[in-house]
């Protein structure tokens, strides 16, 4: 009975080691697909002749012809945000994850927010106004990028600066088994014992093994199937 749970539990585990592997395969298709479809825009509109349209100012502008599929990036960017919201949301409250998951969440509701969907309603707004739209997405990208980049980076960043950067219990979220009595919780930094980091460390040693999915031999990728010796140490 024993076994055949161990079974389970690895087959579980080698699912879901190649449905990250496939998502990743499918990513790097969707992104090679979103340039060749820019690449093929380009060619196909520069023999074509230049559209120049009159602003409501009534001065005249060069219309860029990739206006109007960076509209569809912008749809098709809207709803691949969306799906990584859902994806996020379902780990929010798990336990022996990395901390910057939530991190990921907060940067989501920044991308879609001044992201695409800014992009959106500057296209419907100030499309006649080339100057105006430059600048109104100009400014509204780099303080969504800046945002994405400081949420991602800023404990990583003040952790190292404070010598708390090999710590564990920093960037791991951890199940604590004392509750906190300046806090009154279970998931600040307050109290931790040896039990609780050697466990979260057993953690990032699966993660870490797991992660190994692909390996190059004989000029070709292969997958790494995950046997019952290597994931029973990390099972029992």
């Amino acid at each position: 009975m024993t076994t055949t749970i161990h079974d389970n539990e690895i087959d579980v585990i080698n699912k879901r080691i190649k449905n990250i592997l496939s998502s990743y395969i499918e990513s790097i298709i969707i992104l090679i697909i979103a340039y060749v479809i820019i690449v093929m825009d380009i060619l196909l509109n520069f023999s074509k002749k230049k559209e120049v349209t009159q602003e409501l100012s009534g001065k005249w502008h060069y219309e860029c012809p990739l206006i109007r599929i960076n509209l569809i990036l912008s749809s098709i960017e809207f709803i691949f945000i969306l799906y990584l919201l859902v994806l996020v949301m379902k780990t929010w409250n798990y336990i022996y994850i990395f901390k910057h998951i939530k991190y990921i969440g907060y940067s989501l509701f920044v991308w879609i927010t001044i992201g695409p969907v800014i992009n959106l309603i500057s296209y419907f707004t100030y499309r006649q106004m080339s100057f105006s739209y430059f600048i109104f997405n100009y400014i509204f990208d780099c303080i969504c990028y800046l945002a994405i980049l400081l949420l991602f980076t800023w404990d990583k960043i003040y952790y190292i600066l404070i010598n708390k950067g090999d710590h564990v219990e920093y960037y791991f979220q951890i199940l604590k088994s004392e509750i906190c009595p300046i806090h009154k919780s279970c998931i600040c930094s307050c109290v931790r014992n040896k039990d609780d980091v050697d466990l979260a460390n057993e953690y990032l040693e699966m993660y870490r093994f797991c992660s190994k999915v692909l390996v190059y031999s004989g000029g070709n990728f292969k997958y790494i199937k995950k046997n019952k010796a290597d994931l029973l140490k990390f099972i029992i």
